[in-house]
């Protein structure tokens, strides 16, 4: 099995919003991440409403500092992922960096607060050990609890990741080796 394997997933419409359901009940979920890597979309990889071949800008930036992180896992945060498959997203990836792409989180629509640290903390509990490193990049920093130790904020309406939280994330990565 491929780190790319690890959370295939099917979602099905509810009246609640995105169900996802793993395709092997049975696989081993704990595969041996350095870290993992919660990664939000709009207003992180390119401007937040950005089309065309604007979208994904800045990416590139940020798989470069994955390359120096190998045991670093990707896992789709990003609203994208209850619009497009799994094979969709990993296309937007280079071929180094796509098959670390291991999975997207769930998406809870129950009104509560914090949904995205919510739902990081639910994929972990689910496809790895509950002491897995961890660090998420998202501009929508009302979705994790104040102060979340674990995220690397992009500036809210900005043009994307910025260089001073890639090196950030490239010290935060390094602190998990």
């Amino acid at each position: 099995m491929t780190p790319a394997d690890v959370n295939g997933t099917t979602q099905e419409a509810t009246a609640a919003g995105t169900r996802q359901t793993a395709e092997s009940a049975s696989q081993d979920l704990v595969p041996p991440y350095g870290a993992v890597l919660f990664l939000d979309f709009d207003g992180v990889t390119h401007a937040e409403g950005a089309i065309g071949e604007r979208l994904f800008r800045r990416l590139p930036a940020i798989e470069a500092v994955l390359v120096n992180h190998p045991r670093v896992m990707v896992v789709i945060s990003s609203t994208w992922r209850l619009m497009h498959s799994l094979a969709a997203l990993r296309a937007r990836f280079s071929e180094a960096v796509a098959e670390r792409v291991v999975g997207v989180t769930p998406h809870f629509d129950d009104g509560e607060p914090f949904q995205r640290e919510r739902e990081c903390v639910a994929w972990l509990r689910t496809y790895a050990k509950p002491w897995t490193p961890w660090v998420a990049i998202d501009d929508r920093v009302w979705l994790f609890r104040p102060f979340c130790a674990h995220l690397i904020a992009a500036r809210w309406r900005g043009h994307g990741i910025e260089q001073a939280q890639l090196l950030e994330l490239d010290a935060r990565l390094s602190e998990f080796r």
